[in-house]
């Protein structure tokens, strides 16, 4: 990291902080079960917990029939994103940080029918991508203060 800029290095610094509290909170945290799917070479199972924050958190894990780099891009492109994320309305990168890491913003669409609905928030994200050693391909999504200011906040959604 020796040339990167201070911001460069504190975002560096914090996303791998990130990793390391998921890792932590994924290898000790009392998981419930969601939900587990399984079809022909497909098996995903998703677990919940809240974080000592308060949080809602999930994580998915299994495997599916294509390889890393392909999850990986409809992971992180906001075209094929809107494809099965129904309910993102916005998606976009802001900015890259440094290696690895880029700030986007999110707003999702209103849910529910009415008396149960959610309105829409929007949320400026930052998201650090590694690959482990074993193949594992990790994004560490999380709110970085010092970020917010790069989108305005909209009065029509909740930040969140």
């Amino acid at each position: 990291m020796t040339f990167f800029t201070p911001e460069q290095r504190r975002c560096a610094e914090l996303g791998r902080q990130k990793q390391r509290d998921w890792f932590n909170l994924r290898d000790k945290g009392e998981w419930s079960r969601q939900e587990a799917f399984t079809a022909e070479k497909v098996d995903l199972i998703v677990d919940c917990l809240t974080s000592k924050a308060g949080f809602n958190t999930f994580k998915a894990t299994g495997s599916l029939p294509y390889p890393a780099e392909v999850i990986y891009n409809c992971i992180v492109d906001p075209e094929v994103r809107k494809m099965y994320a129904k309910n993102e309305d916005i998606v976009k990168p802001i900015q890259k940080e440094c290696t690895n890491t880029i700030t986007g913003y999110q707003c999702s669409k209103k849910v529910g029918v009415w008396p149960l609905t959610v309105d829409p928030r929007e949320f400026v994200v930052t998201s650090h991508h590694d690959v482990l050693p074993s193949g594992v391909i990790s994004i560490c999504a999380y709110s970085d203060p010092q970020k917010q200011k790069l989108e305005p906040i909209t009065k029509a959604f909740i930040r969140g």
